[in-house]
């Protein structure tokens, strides 16, 4: 059952796929957590990890590790970007 509309925080509408959205409600049911609590969990990481990206030594200065070196091919699963032909 949703929780009533508080409005605390604004709505916001997002498309993700069947399969994913069904699966993080499991999870976040096994966890006793709501979805929108896991959501803003992982946008806050992705913030995160992108501010410290942000924050690394470039790449021509003395001892700074070239970026993108990592084992992450840099695409997210089921991202398709923005020419995904109005998915």
């Amino acid at each position: 059952m949703p929780r009533p509309a508080t409005g605390v925080t604004p709505v916001r509408n997002i498309r993700i796929g069947d399969q994913l959205w069904h699966a993080a409600q499991a999870a976040a049911r096994d966890r006793e957590e709501t979805l929108t609590a896991v959501i803003e969990r992982a946008l806050r990481k992705y913030v995160t990890d992108h501010e410290r990206a942000q924050r690394r030594p470039a790449q021509d200065e003395p001892g700074a590790e070239p970026r993108g070196t990592g084992t992450s091919s840099g695409a997210h699963p089921g991202h398709r970007g923005a020419g995904n032909g109005g998915n």
